[in-house]
């Protein structure tokens, strides 16, 4: 849980984000943990997100599932709110 202090800067810091590009999404190509955390926190706030994906898999912590396929707890809980798409940039 994160402190009344620690969630204060935060929302600031997304009201002056909103304020300073007048934005209403994000494009996510961040990877495990610190990128889909901050993703998953501005979805909880409302923001739009989409999480581009590699076609080779995904995330990286799509398979830190403990029981076999079934999907991964840590993947499902720091992405949620987030919309994923699969994107190969490496091919034209």
């Amino acid at each position: 849980m994160l402190s009344r202090g620690v969630w204060r800067v935060f929302t600031i810091a997304l009201q002056q984000y909103r304020r300073t590009l007048d934005a209403r999404g994000l494009v996510d190509f961040s990877g495990v943990l610190a990128g889909p955390l901050g993703s998953m926190m501005l979805a909880d706030l409302g923001e739009e997100v989409i999480k581009i994906e590699t076609p080779e898999g995904g995330d990286n912590s799509r398979t830190m599932s403990i029981l076999p396929g079934l999907p991964s707890s840590f993947f499902e809980t720091n992405n949620r709110g987030v919309k994923s798409v699969t994107l190969n940039l490496k091919s034209p």
